[in-house]
C-alpha cells in the first residue's frame, strides 16, 4: 500500500477529484446535507494540493502559507476550526490577512482588530504550533 508524499499527491487528488466530480453520488448519500458535503470535497482537495503530508495527515507548510492569500488562508482556518462563527474569519478578511501576516499575527493583535478571545487564542496557538513545526526537520511518506 502506497502513501501520497509531497513529492507524490498524485493518488490522494485522483481520489479526491473523482469524489468532486461524482457530486451526485454524493447528494445522494447526504440528502439536504448535500452543499456541506461539497464544501468539505472541496476543502480536502484545497488542502491536500497546498499541504504536506506530515505523519500521515494533511499539515501545511510555512512557505506554501506564506503564497497563500486571504481567501486560501480563511479557507484552510475554516476547515481547521470549525466551530467558531464567521465573525472571526470575516475580521481576517476585513483587515486583509494573508499567510504571510498570519504568521506573524499576536492574539493581542487579533483582539484589537475585534476578533473574539477564544478564536485569537487558537489562532495564535496554532501559529505557534506551526512556527514550531517548520522548525523541525520535516520527514515525509514515501510513495514506495
Amino acid at each position: 500500500h502506497s502513501e501520497p508524499s509531497l513529492l507524490h499527491p498524485e493518488p490522494l487528488l485522483r481520489r479526491l477529484e473523482h469524489r468532486r466530480h461524482n457530486y451526485y453520488n454524493i447528494r445522494d448519500s447526504f440528502g439536504s446535507n448535500f452543499i456541506h458535503a461539497i464544501t468539505l470535497v472541496s476543502r480536502n482537495i484545497f488542502l491536500a494540493r497546498s499541504g504536506t503530508m506530515s505523519s500521515g495527515t494533511l499539515t501545511p507548510s510555512i512557505p506554501s502559507i506564506r503564497g497563500w492569500d486571504t481567501e486560501q488562508l480563511i479557507q484552510h482556518l475554516q476547515a481547521k476550526f470549525t466551530k467558531f462563527s464567521h465573525s472571526a474569519f470575516n475580521i481576517l478578511r476585513e483587515q486583509q490577512i494573508n499567510g504571510s501576516e498570519f504568521l506573524v499575527l499576536t492574539k493581542e493583535d487579533m483582539v484589537v482588530d475585534g476578533m473574539k478571545h477564544g478564536p485569537a487564542i487558537a489562532f495564535s496557538e496554532y501559529i505557534k504550533e506551526l512556527q514550531a513545526e517548520g522548525k523541525r526537520p520535516r520527514k515525509f511518506l514515501s510513495a514506495e
